[in-house]
């Protein structure tokens, strides 16, 4: 900005040099700003510690804006008014801070002094290195730590390798074995051991378990066991030779008592251990359901095509035109295992009956029809076979239970598991009397079928 200005002021001053009478002074030059240094500190220490140096300056025409720090050992040494520094080299340090302003003009140098002795190193030492315990069983754990200081490199012999000054690990070591840890650090080297005595086995059966000891025909037991000083171990019947610790997940059915023996020799003695896992029956839970129509899924079909949902209609018109019934029942509540022992068909609690449907058309049938959604296409023609129910009279509607419905048994076990159970209604001996009469049953609203359903299950 300030070069800016003496160019424009040079500029001006030619200008004014050519208009007759006019008069100019010329601008100041550019002061160099000065640099101060506010403190060095400590002025003595040892190599690699902290010196913080700090400075500042002033220009009394512009601004300071930037810095610069130099030693007369190492060179340049920062670049900011204030920093701090650990790698000053051993001596005597002559230190320069000089600062610039916006013009670009550096400050005359200013000194400071700080004296760097040599760093004070100090021998690794092992502060202490010891075992959780010296003496232990034959495929036991133990555990090492230790606390090192003033090393730079710590390891611990027998595969171990490097490691932190200050940490632990754990060890199984097979036979009795010696533990070296060397530090190094500080131009020395100490070092520590340690001995950690592994007993000789003692052939034992620790324990041999079975989890749990009672179990449902077709369950499964974990049998858990662990062995010391064994050559050779053995679960019997079923597994044989087995590892010396460890588990076996076994199925057992029927209704008695499973007898395991455990063997551990160690070519000498021989011990055994038993456990007794007692296998029972379960027997399945009857259940008792009453399922109402689903009646958005539900109502009737003309045979010219045309259905109807929500109402129940079986028989003919006054137009002479036949009319099935179909039935949706929501059977999701059924779980997948279940048997169904029995399904007692209630049609009497129905809206109304009009003419003679039973003398007119015949009996009135049901059929399994698994149809999904209700369409024009779902009235039935033809001679239908395997009908699942047989009413034959007013009377056999209107009780409870009444007509033959032994055929809904199979056909709503073979819809287990599955969400809908379907079915339609018609008297099939005729479709209609062509008497110009309405002759039909009707169901509608509170008035429907249902299905009292009798099911076992282990759920």
């Amino acid at each position: 900005m300030k070069r800016v200005m003496l160019v424009l002021g040079a500029l001006l001053l030619g200008v004014l040099a050519l208009v007759p009478g006019c008069e100019y002074i010329l601008p100041q030059s550019n002061q160099p700003p000065k640099a101060y240094i506010n403190a060095i500190t400590p002025t003595e220490v040892n190599q690699g510690q902290e010196v913080r140096l700090s400075g500042h300056g002033t220009d009394v025409d512009g601004q300071v804006v930037a810095y610069r720090w130099r030693s007369e050992r190492d060179g340049q040494i920062g670049a900011s008014a204030e920093f701090v520094t650990t790698s000053l080299s051993v001596g005597d340090h002559a230190i320069y801070f000089m600062v610039q302003d916006n013009n670009d003009t550096w400050s005359a140098e200013v000194r400071g002094n700080v004296k760097v002795l040599p760093a004070v190193t100090t021998p690794a030492k092992v502060n202490s290195f010891t075992a959780s315990l010296l003496t232990i069983p034959a495929g036991d754990s133990v555990t090492l730590a230790w606390n090192v200081s003033n090393a730079t490199t710590v390891s611990i012999d027998q595969g171990i390798g490097t490691v932190s000054p200050v940490a632990s690990v754990t060890v199984t070591p097979a036979a009795t074995t010696t533990y070296k840890l060397t530090a190094t650090g500080g131009g020395s080297t100490a070092t520590a051991q340690l001995t950690v005595t592994v007993q000789a086995p003692v052939l034992d059966i620790v324990f041999f378990n079975a989890d749990p000891e009672e179990v449902v025909s077709g369950g499964v037991s974990k049998l858990t066991w662990k062995t010391t000083g064994a050559t050779e171990v053995k679960i019997l019947p079923i597994f044989g030779v087995v590892a010396k610790e460890g588990f076996l997940n076994v199925t057992l059915t029927g209704e008695q008592v499973h007898t395991f023996t455990l063997t551990a020799t160690d070519g000498d003695k021989t011990l055994t251990a038993k456990v007794d896992i007692e296998t029972y029956l379960l027997m399945p839970t009857n259940y008792s359901i009453t399922i109402e129509p689903v009646l958005s899924e539900s109502g009737y079909v003309r045979s010219t095509g045309a259905p109807w949902a929500n109402h129940i209609y079986v028989g003919d018109d006054t137009n002479n035109i036949g009319i099935q019934g179909f039935v949706s029942f929501d059977i999701s509540g059924i779980p997948d295992d279940a048997v169904i022992t029995s399904v007692f068909v209630d049609l009497s609690d129905r809206q109304s009956t009009y003419g003679q449907p039973f003398n007119d058309l015949g009996c009135l049938r049901a059929y399994a029809h698994n149809y999904g959604t209700l369409d024009g296409g779902d009235y039935f023609t033809g001679s239908p076979l395997g009908a699942l129910g047989r009413w034959c009279s007013q009377d056999q509607v209107d009780t409870p239970g009444g007509g033959l419905t032994t055929g809904f048994n199979d056909a709503l076990q073979d819809r287990v598991g599955q969400d809908r159970f379907q079915i339609r209604l018609q008297f099939n001996d005729k479709a209609t009397d062509n008497d110009g009469n309405n002759d039909l049953v009707r169901w509608s609203t509170s008035a429907l079928p249902k299905l009292i359903v009798e099911y076992n299950s282990y759920e």
